[in-house]
């Protein structure tokens, strides 16, 4: 298994997975619910997931701008449910992952 420094010195999984909810101990997750309803009626195959993603990346904000563009940097994927025992919504799966340096947004001049 791929595994990851944390600052004490131990090392981590590259990927944690939470399969109960930390408020009241439920399996049951909202969008484990809907897809078993789609796959129930054949609308989606047996090895389709779905969940609010969200991705987070590492960088020291001062540090930013010394970063060269398309450098890889450290990020966390967090994937979220919602618990249907209480409602808490939580994560049920964190994996380390990367995200690429790219150039800040610029704004387009309004063609007034």
């Amino acid at each position: 298994m791929n595994e990851i420094p944390e600052g004490t010195g131990k090392q981590e999984p590259k990927a944690m997975e939470f399969t109960k909810c930390p408020a009241c101990g439920s399996i049951k997750r909202l969008s484990t619910c809907l897809i078993d309803k789609l796959k129930a009626k054949g609308w989606a195959r047996a090895e389709f997931e779905c969940s609010e993603v969200k991705l987070i990346v590492i960088m020291d904000p001062i540090m930013q701008n010394l970063i060269p563009m398309g450098s890889q940097i450290p990020a966390m994927e967090i994937r979220m449910d919602i618990c249907l025992g209480c409602g808490c919504q939580y994560a049920i799966k964190v994996t380390e992952t990367s995200a690429r340096v790219s150039p800040p947004p610029t704004k387009m001049p309004s063609a007034n």
